[in-house]
């Protein structure tokens, strides 16, 4: 748990770090691209998640499959 929270604060540190000594940046970010970009990353975090249900639900019933076909096979000694 103390290395997630050094990675993320180290990350942090970076981003900051790049926020204030920056170049200047001769470009305009409307706020239709903006909200285009939060949809992505909002979309990539719920996919994620889903896809990661999916995954541990799989992975649920096949060890519930193992250790049954187990207790079947005590059984029946």
């Amino acid at each position: 748990m103390n290395v997630s929270k050094g990675i993320l604060f180290s990350i942090l540190g970076i981003i900051f770090s790049f926020s204030i000594y920056h170049n200047y940046a001769y470009a305009y970010l409307d706020p239709g691209s903006v909200s285009y970009v939060t949809q992505i990353l909002i979309a990539l975090l719920i996919g994620g998640l889903v896809a990661m249900k999916m995954f541990w639900a799989k992975i649920k019933v096949f060890l519930s499959n193992l250790f049954n076909k187990k207790k079947d096979d005590k059984d029946d000694d």
